[in-house]
């Protein structure tokens, strides 16, 4: 399977992370690809937001998608969207 390339800027959007904080990385291994949007605590407009979202691909197909997205409350963080989308395969 061949390596990832960016032709230009890596670029994504994911709301609970301000785009100027937004991380994009990917790393390659014998069986696949992984992509992975993450940001740290920050202030997104009203909130204080921090989440990430894992993607990997296995022999060239999609086969899981994570979506953590958490908000800063008095109390401490609070799990606003947790999504799992785990062994995919193609119908």
């Amino acid at each position: 399977m061949a390596g990832l390339k960016c032709l230009h800027k890596a670029s994504g959007s994911f709301v609970y992370c301000d785009d100027s904080v937004l991380q994009i990385n990917s790393y390659q291994g014998k069986k696949g690809t992984g992509i992975l949007m993450s940001c740290s605590e920050h202030q997104n407009g009203n909130a204080i937001t921090r989440g990430r979202v894992d993607i990997d691909i296995m022999g060239g197909e999609l086969t899981k998608i994570v979506i953590d997205g958490q908000v800063k409350k008095l109390l401490g963080w609070k799990q606003n969207t947790k999504v799992e989308c785990l062994d995919l395969v193609r119908q």
